[in-house]
């Protein structure tokens, strides 16, 4: 028996999408970025900076990458994307807590800026190390659009080092596109 012959009309395929005899695969994009030294970041909201591409490591990419300039992530296509970040913190005396933050890079409230995730940390002891992770899924329907693109912030009550280089790569971000949107 050949079921081939038995179907009638226009089949779904994978994708959402119906007909044809391929479907488009939901992941088209990989990329990964850390930065390239460790810094110190004073009491408040300050941006990560000095990012660097990963490369070798066996890790693998995929797609187009992303671009980066002063802070600010550009994605390179439209679509449902993760965003995996994570860092690492030594707090200094008196820093009774520590952030990490992922926002969009709308200049104001009218322009659409906003906080997309955070995590944050209490320490007893300033001295403490602690490990945040922020995640999320966006969804990018305008790769110019400030609203579209992202920045990662720290906020801490006093200063914080957060670990960086390339021996570790203790703080870094993922992107992953899994989706069309």
């Amino acid at each position: 028996v050949n079921a081939a012959t038995n179907v009638t009309g226009a089949l779904p395929i994978v994708n959402g999408g119906t007909g044809g005899t391929s479907y488009a695969p939901g992941v088209t994009m990989m990329d990964a970025w850390y930065i390239t030294s460790t810094q110190t970041h004073s009491s408040g909201e300050v941006l990560w900076n000095a990012w660097s591409r990963i490369s070798g490591r066996s890790l693998a990419t995929l797609g187009s990458a992303m671009t980066q300039s002063s802070g600010v992530f550009t994605f390179p296509t439209t679509g449902k994307y993760w965003v995996l970040f994570k860092t690492y913190c030594n707090g200094n005396t008196g820093t009774t807590y520590a952030g990490a933050q992922v926002v969009n890079n709308g200049n104001n409230a009218s322009d659409g800026a906003s906080l997309i995730d955070a995590s944050y940390i209490n320490r007893d002891n300033g001295s403490d190390h602690n490990s945040l992770m922020c995640q999320v899924f966006l969804d990018v329907t305008d790769t110019t659009s400030n609203v579209c693109k992202i920045k990662f912030v720290s906020n801490q009550g006093a200063t914080s080092t957060w670990a960086g280089g390339s021996a570790g790569m203790e703080t870094k971000v993922f992107f992953v596109r899994i989706g069309d949107t």
